[in-house]
């Protein structure tokens, strides 16, 4: 396992006190000698610190060289030698584990189970570690929720648009069940978010090629970690979903058909023909759901109402997700359950 990191020296502390600054020599003489580490000397004079040398300057050129080579673009990255596939940051760190294969004695999820059972202090099993690599229905494996008060209710804001969205809404159910709690769908407009912001409203179309490239191979990861399918980009993406959110307002029972006609059946459900011929083969009243989306103003003025009431709380994107509407709790990404 390689593993590539960038230590700031803008770091907080750098900027409060000169003292803190990791460009400093004394600094690094400090740390080290903290550590139980002597600087070593360096192959011209002076110790690695004060005059790292040649060698040392061309691997810090080889290895920046190599993270773009291999199609980086940020930190920190951990590389699976000798296969060469990598991943992108500190919580992708669960799927390095899973390409170097499970601890003999222990299993799947070690990382997850050591860090996320520390981080929430044993009082639940990580959701990674009860999830990940596990068939929901089989596993036989179910999260303790006696602490967790009754009434309690996850809101989940979404976008028809939104491909995370999509992978959400296959899991955010298991995730409820487990914990015995309720999921309340807040359909927002997402491209309204993205305008008020100040961004574009589709910021996928305007990333980087290579980070867009990363981004569809997470997409992937992640779906194979969750065990569905992972989405099919439909021919009329970017998709408008302001009437599909109207119906999803209507009816909740009808999101997950609507995802999955935008998202695996290449279905463009802004389009009213289309969409009634999806509600209709679901078994819905296409006719009433529709023609009340277009014409009740109550499920306009509501999606309106979700999207500020987003934005308010902080979120930037879906799908996002509060517990007991508490704006404390907000979290961004399907990845963060």
């Amino acid at each position: 396992l390689q593993y590539w990191v960038v230590l700031s020296q803008e770091a907080p502390a750098a900027r409060s006190s000169p003292k803190h600054r990791i460009d400093s020599p004394e600094v690094l003489h400090a740390a080290l000698i903290t550590c139980g580490l002597e600087p070593k000397e360096g192959t011209e004079g002076g110790d690695l610190v004060t005059n790292p040398g040649a060698p040392a300057k061309e691997l810090l050129r080889r290895n920046t060289a190599s993270a773009a080579q291999m199609g980086g673009f940020g930190v920190p990255i951990c590389r699976i030698l000798p296969e060469g596939v990598w991943y992108w940051g500190v919580d992708r760190l669960t799927f390095a584990e899973a390409a170097l294969g499970p601890a003999p004695s222990r299993g799947v999820g070690v990382v997850a189970q050591d860090l996320w059972g520390k981080f929430r202090g044993g009082e639940l099993e990580s959701f990674f570690t009860l999830f990940g690599g596990f068939d929901f229905a089989k596993s036989g494996r179910v999260l303790s929720h006696d602490s967790i008060p009754v009434g309690s209710s996850i809101q989940f804001y979404f976008d028809f648009s939104s491909p995370w969205s999509y992978v959400a809404s296959k899991v955010v159910g298991h995730f409820s069940s487990a914990l015995g709690v309720e999921v309340e769908f807040k359909p927002v407009l997402l491209g309204a978010l993205f305008r008020e912001l100040g961004g574009p409203e589709v910021p996928s179309l305007s990333l980087p090629e290579r980070k867009l490239g990363y981004m569809h191979r997470d997409m992937r990861n992640w779906c194979s970690w969750w065990q569905i399918s992972a989405p099919v980009f439909p021919d009329a993406f970017p998709l408008r979903t302001v009437l599909p959110l109207r119906v999803a307002l209507e009816d909740a029972s009808t999101i997950s058909c609507m995802f999955e006609a935008a998202w695996q059946n290449n279905k463009n459900i802004g389009d009213k023909k289309v969409l009634s011929d999806v509600l209709c083969s679901a078994g819905f009243n296409s006719e009433i759901l529709i023609r009340n989306a277009l014409l009740c103003s109550n499920l306009k003025e509501k999606l309106k109402s979700n999207t500020a009431i987003l934005k308010r709380i902080g979120g930037f994107g879906v799908p996002s997700f509060t517990v007991n509407n508490n704006p404390k709790t907000l979290v961004w990404g399907q990845d963060k359950f």
